[in-house]
């Protein structure tokens, strides 16, 4: 039988933990392990708080602003491919219309009419827009 034998509480290696405290909120607590005096302190001290500005201090770091870029998203070259695709997608629709007589050139163009359309369900997205977009920043 497997019984529960206690034994000495192990040696803090270092992790955190999320604990309740008394009032059953949750806080974390970090389990450090015990250094010595020569060891640097892993864990940093809370920063300091900064300096008051001195007038002359404000007025440097007022000449030092870095100017302000602009950034201009461009998509009209895809949507330009994108309206040629669906012109020529109505185009191809009208000639298998038309072509009702020949089934070899039916076939042929409902190929080319499947391609065009797959093609567009690439490139007719947002995704696609984006990745294809030109910027430019000024």
């Amino acid at each position: 039988m497997d019984e529960y034998v206690p034994g000495e509480n192990p040696v803090p290696i270092g992790l955190y933990q999320v604990t309740q405290d008394g009032d059953g909120s949750r806080k974390v607590i970090f389990d450090a392990p015990a250094k010595e005096e020569g060891e640097p302190k892993t864990v940093p001290e809370a920063p300091e708080p900064p300096e008051e500005e001195t007038p002359a201090d404000a007025s440097e770091k007022a000449d030092k602003k870095v100017k302000s870029e602009s950034c201009t998203c461009n998509t009209d070259r895809v949507d330009r491919e994108i309206k040629r695709l669906k012109e020529k997608q109505k185009e191809l629709e009208l000639k298998v219309s038309r072509c009702k007589d020949n089934p070899d050139e039916r076939a042929k163009l409902e190929h080319q009419l499947a391609r065009v359309e797959s093609e567009l369900r690439v490139k007719d997205t947002d995704f696609y827009r984006r990745q294809h977009a030109q910027f430019t920043y000024s």
